[in-house]
């Protein structure tokens, strides 16, 4: 990182002239990921949204980052638009959805709190069914306003409908057990968690 970072005075330098070529909204998009990378975030942001106005049916992949990179960068509005403007396309990968779902739990967490936090991640839960990243922010938001028993029902209506529970929100869940008096469903809670840390993909489907 450091040698990144000495290197970007030189690459200042050529950066007017690198973009000065004709370069395509797809290499642009390219080159601004190098440019994030060794912290010239500003600049990355400005030309990541010169290519995607340019070509606005680049992957979802670089608009979902452009949006990550406005959070990172703590524009609650100019965030808040590219979520009101952006809408992840039907024929998204799976890898797609999944960072697009992940981008949304991050914009949601940062920015609402409470009742308002848990009815935005369940209209997500509800348009992209079984992630367990949007699982674990809800069961995380429900315990955070002490709703145990509202938080134990949803863990138990994911394991029925066999969705991957993440090991923090198992956790999170034997503590409320506990804390409800149930230490034997917490004991469950806690060996689902070894068992899934030892499942292999075969054992998955």
């Amino acid at each position: 990182y450091e040698m990144l970072r000495s290197l970007v005075g030189s690459e200042m330098c050529i950066r007017d002239s690198l973009e000065a070529q004709s370069l395509t909204p797809a290499m642009q998009a390219e080159l601004s990921r190098s440019w994030y990378r060794i912290d010239e975030k500003k600049h990355a942001i400005r030309l990541i949204n010169k290519a995607l106005k340019a070509e606005p049916s680049l992957s979802p992949y670089w608009h979902t980052l452009y949006g990550e990179w406005l959070l990172d960068q703590g524009d609650e509005n100019k965030t808040k638009q590219w979520f009101e403007n952006y809408t992840l396309p039907e024929s998204a990968t799976e890898n797609e959805k999944t960072q697009y779902v992940q981008l949304q739990n991050s914009y949601i967490t940062e920015y609402y709190n409470g009742s308002d936090l848990i009815a935005k991640l369940n209209q997500l839960d509800q348009k992209y069914k079984n992630t367990p990243a949007t699982t674990t922010a809800l069961i995380n938001a429900n315990l955070a306003l002490e709703q145990r028993e509202a938080a134990v029902i949803l863990y138990q209506q994911k394991v029925q409908n066999k969705q991957t529970i993440e090991p923090q929100a198992l956790l999170a869940i034997a503590n409320a057990y506990i804390e409800l008096g149930d230490d034997f469903q917490a004991k469950e809670a806690v060996s689902y968690t070894h068992l899934r840390a030892h499942e292999t993909p075969e054992h998955l489907v």
